[in-house]
């Protein structure tokens, strides 16, 4: 998955009604730095790739785009249909279009030791296999292993690994690991604080 994290989508039903019945659609895309963008779109067909949805659609310039359906936060069906071309192919498409997509994206690696325990789940999150790097002096012995994995950004990482505990320890870079440092630090105060003194 690009996406780790499951993504609502209140539009869903209102796009795929719209990729049934060939209907234009006038849409509303939320873009970065909050800004809203109207759009007619047609669109040709929605994919589910990890717990996110795609929609794949064409404006009225005739180019096939593709977004993640999260970014369209207002959606309603217009009083007109379109024509697929018939040499579309979705499946064909995407495949092509995931594959570029992928080779595009940044990606930022994360160096950690992990216990054996959590591999299976941190291959998951992983946008590329995972594979044990040899042991150095001063790296635990089994059950722990030395690994890199590999995120979309900064906060993908930090968001993933926190939600692993103990299970994990980030090596580098030394950013993340502060800040993770930081968020143990500021949950670890908040539960004292929720506690209150006279528990302690």
């Amino acid at each position: 998955p690009w996406r780790a994290s499951r993504e609502v989508v209140p539009v869903l039903v209102t796009l795929r009604q719209a990729a049934w019945e060939d209907c234009w659609v006038a849409a509303t895309f939320l873009r970065a730095r909050s800004i809203r963008i109207g759009r007619e779109i047609a669109p040709y067909g929605l994919v589910a790739k990890g717990q996110s949805w795609y929609v794949v659609w064409v404006g009225r310039s005739g180019d096939v785009r593709v977004d993640n359906a999260a970014a369209v936060i207002g959606a309603s069906l217009l009083d007109e249909t379109f024509d697929r071309p018939p040499e579309f192919d979705l499946t064909r498409f995407w495949t092509r279009w995931a594959a570029s997509h992928e080779a595009s994206r940044s990606s930022f690696g994360v160096r950690l030791r992990a216990h054996h325990g959590v591999l299976s789940m941190l291959e998951t999150d992983s946008r590329r296999p995972i594979e044990p790097i040899d042991a150095v002096d001063g790296v635990p012995s089994p059950p722990w292993v030395e690994v890199v994995v590999e995120f979309d950004d900064f906060e993908q990482a930090r968001a993933s690994l926190l939600a692993y505990g103990g299970a994990v320890d980030v090596i580098e870079p030394q950013a993340l690991r502060l800040s993770i440092l930081d968020y143990a630090a500021r949950i670890l105060e908040a539960g004292r604080g929720a506690i209150g003194p006279e528990a302690e």
